[in-house]
């Protein structure tokens, strides 16, 4: 299956956010902390999200085509199971974020702090700055070029009506 035939089962079964999951007859996500996926392929194929607190949304999929002229999309069991998957190792990405994050922040914040600090390229790129500036401004040529500059820039005018940018 191409990836964009990928994609668009994708989006018809429901989308997969970074800290939620939105499923195909919902329009709010539902969180992934703690969510568990359970896949039902008998007797009707469906997909349970478990909250942690046991609220459970059930979303029903059509395994068969429908007959011609309805449009409804239908899946394929595996195509169901691998959504399921997604959705468990989703939520198992999120606890697993939610559970070391108090641990990795510390040395986040530190790693940040360190960039910040380390500023001696973009020091030495703003000296680097100031001296070809400097250099340009005193080159004697300068006055010369910027008036056959603005001679060329009045001429573009009158052909096109616009004055393009210096």
């Amino acid at each position: 299956m191409g990836s964009l035939a990928l994609e668009q089962v994708s989006r018809q079964l429901g989308t997969l956010y970074e800290h939620g999951v939105v499923v195909a007859d919902r329009t709010t996500p539902i969180p992934l902390a703690g969510l568990r996926g359970e896949f039902e392929l008998e007797p009707v194929c469906r997909i349970d999200l478990v909250e942690p607190g046991l609220r459970t949304y059930r979303t029903k999929y059509t395994r068969f085509p429908a007959p011609k002229g309805e449009g409804t999309p239908f899946f394929s069991a595996e195509q169901l199971s691998d959504f399921a998957v997604d959705i468990r190792n989703a939520a198992a990405d999120e606890n697993d974020f939610r559970t070391h994050r108090e641990v990795r922040l510390p040395r986040a914040r530190h790693e940040l702090d360190n960039a910040q600090k380390n500023t001696a390229s973009l020091d030495a790129a703003g000296q680097n700055l100031v001296r070809v500036c400097a250099q340009q401004k005193r080159n004697p040529r300068r006055e010369a070029v910027i008036a056959k500059l603005e001679t060329q820039r009045e001429l573009w005018r009158e052909r096109t009506g616009k004055l393009p940018p210096r």
